[in-house]
């Protein structure tokens, strides 16, 4: 994969982060341009353990300059709607380094009464980093109970505080880790405000296909014994996890062949399916020791 060495000018101050009151704030500077675009400067928190821009932050530019579009969309039908992410194809083009300007760009590939195909293609200066093809559904926003806020959940109580993690996980976290039955792996956090898609009061999809990235991550490195970098993710979302819900993924490794492993997993929120997740991961790198 090919690296970017697209950096922030020299002479450009730096901003100084906004507080974390929600998913975006969270994630970073991000910026909406004139021309609909949206553009995040990388620090040294947006990185991974291999110096690079998590797959996780590019997930969460990719979703939040999606669920703009639609929701523009759904505000230009005149009618009270709401566009809820259905599925989401995302392929990993390069790799960005720390000081990259990332710039989201969504094409409207085609829109009906009651669905939207969109295209975010993300960039760090000319170079493609991503594609992320995603289906958009509308309908109408009733004010769904699902959508009310929970009593804060506890980990469970096997679950530790995942401490060994890289910059971007350490700023986007807590985050926590726990065995399960037969050696599998599962990894959550509790839903708080700084988790959530402002507009509707829900977790971000994004923040939720954040830890995703990890929680394959780990379990193709698991499997394969080498690092990996994501290739390709399919998301298919059934439901809004929320706000003060235990959110969990617990991924398994469905398939290696070569260089390649295929690791596939589910999020439960709150006891319910809220998203199902495939994913391809390409090993880099020598073997790691048992």
């Amino acid at each position: 994969m090919e690296t970017i060495p697209t950096h922030w000018p020299p002479h450009a101050p730096v901003p100084a982060e906004a507080a974390p009151a929600d998913f975006v704030t969270q994630l970073g500077h991000v910026e909406a341009h004139a021309d609909g675009s949206l553009r995040l400067l990388t620090l040294a928190h947006h990185l991974n353990l291999n110096a690079r821009v998590h797959g996780g932050v590019a997930l969460g530019l990719h979703s939040e300059a999606l669920h703009r579009t639609a929701r523009r969309l759904a505000a230009e039908s005149g009618r009270s709607l709401r566009a809820r992410l259905g599925s989401l194809d995302l392929r990993f083009i390069s790799a960005a380094l720390e000081g990259a300007v990332l710039r989201a760009e969504v094409a409207v590939e085609m829109h009906r009464r009651s669905v939207a195909f969109l295209r975010c293609q993300l960039f760090a200066g000319d170079q493609l980093v991503s594609v992320a093809v995603a289906t958009y559904l509308f309908d109408a926003d009733a004010g769904d109970p699902s959508r009310t806020p929970q009593p804060t959940a506890q980990p469970p109580v096997d679950a530790r505080l995942l401490t060994t993690v890289d910059a971007s996980m350490k700023h986007m976290g807590p985050f926590f880790e726990r065995s399960l039955p037969e050696g599998e792996y599962a990894a959550g956090f509790v839903a708080g405000p700084k988790n959530i898609d402002r507009e509707h009061g829900t977790v971000h999809d994004g923040m939720v296909m954040y830890l995703a990235d990890y929680a394959c991550g780990r379990v193709a490195l698991r499997r394969a014994r080498r690092m990996c970098v994501t290739l390709n993710m399919q998301v298919r979302c059934y439901q809004p996890a929320m706000l003060g819900e235990w959110v969990e993924f617990a991924p398994r490794a469905r398939h290696a062949a070569g260089d390649f492993v295929f690791v596939d997993t589910e999020c439960v929120a709150g006891g319910r399916v809220v998203m199902s997740i495939g994913s391809v991961w390409k090993t880099v790198g020598p073997a790691i020791p048992r």
